[in-house]
């Protein structure tokens, strides 16, 4: 923990904008008072150091400890989404201020540092760009790249960045890009059995998706049409077999795992609002007019859903005679 702390600092103490006299004072303290270090590496653009130091920090509270969750929350986790809600998510969605940090070679550290995903060499079109405007959009583009990248390699089970990359989203009025909303639904993994169920398997690492937490994120915040297609292309979703629910519904059991969860109070809720700000003339024509043909779609996708239930539950008693 004290090299990574030495290491991390150095590259601090000899970056220009930064209080040496300040870092210098950082050198001799232990590793346990890192939090407001972690911040002044993020804050220069030193993502990778950062993250290797909140890494060094955690490890040693749980050696001291026995646990790295002072209060239950993971320091680890709780530094890294700091990161990404406070630097990076600000620089990607072009929200922040005119700030000289991150840099793009910066940037591209960052990306070469982590384990898996896009590599540095997929956004390098902006090196030589001289246009100021061009040189904004390449570097956000490189920092969504980076988002994508930590997002995707530390959501878990257990700590689910995903859901608050995708607050994040949702709080600026950005769309979800494609990845973080596929992860969220469990697209991309295939729909397992259990439908809305927070999707878990036997290693708690592997997140398999959140699809009643982000139908929820999205009526809170008004965004009726998403909601509606997260309804509708869960219940309509092959599973992780590239079968549909049609092919398997007079052969579910219950004690073979076919249990499903649907949260039918988080619709009811969504089909009312939906009925008030469509009658009381909230919305634009157009507004209006794709929130009720998404709604539409989430009534035939739950109208089919009923449909299996009854053929699940046939062929459930039929599976149950045959036994006796």
């Amino acid at each position: 923990g004290r090299a990574v702390r030495y290491i991390a600092l150095r590259a601090l103490y000899f970056d220009h904008n930064s209080d040496t006299a300040v870092v210098a004072s950082s050198f001799p303290k232990p590793v346990a008072s890192s939090k407001p270090d972690i911040d002044a590496l993020f804050k220069f653009g030193y993502f990778q150091y950062g993250l290797l130091l909140a890494k060094a920090w955690a490890n040693s509270y749980k050696v001291d400890t026995g646990s790295s969750r002072p209060g239950g929350n993971d320091l680890f986790f709780d530094s890294l989404q700091h990161l990404l809600e406070t630097y990076l998510l600000p620089a990607a969605l072009q929200t922040a201020d005119d700030n000289p940090r991150p840099t793009l070679d910066q940037v591209h550290a960052g990306l070469d540092c982590t384990e898996t995903g896009i590599s540095a060499s997929q956004v390098v079109a902006g090196r030589s760009c001289r246009s100021a405007d061009v040189q904004k959009q390449v570097l956000s583009a490189a920092t969504m790249s980076l988002v994508r990248k930590l997002t995707l390699m530390y959501t878990s089970g257990e700590t689910p960045i995903a859901l608050d990359v995708a607050s994040i989203f949702v709080e600026q009025g950005q769309a979800l890009p494609a990845w973080l909303e596929q992860l969220l639904t469990g697209a991309a993994v295939g729909s397992p059995n259990g439908l809305f169920a927070p999707l878990s398997s036997q290693n708690s690492s592997v997140y398999q998706g959140d699809p009643a937490a982000l139908l929820k994120l999205y009526t809170k915040n008004g965004l009726f049409a998403e909601a509606c297609m997260v309804v509708a292309s869960t219940l309509s979703a092959l599973d992780k077999d590239g079968k549909s629910r049609d092919e398997r519904a007079a052969s579910r059991l219950p004690e073979k795992g076919d249990i499903d969860y649907v949260p039918y109070n988080s619709i009811d809720l969504l089909w009312n609002l939906i009925e008030v700000v469509s009658n009381k003339g909230v919305l634009a024509e157009s507004q209006k007019k794709k929130v009720l043909e998404a709604r539409d779609q989430m009534e035939k996708s739950l109208e089919k859903h009923f449909e299996l239930m009854k053929i699940s539950a046939a062929g459930m008693r039929s599976a149950r005679a045959l036994r006796k």
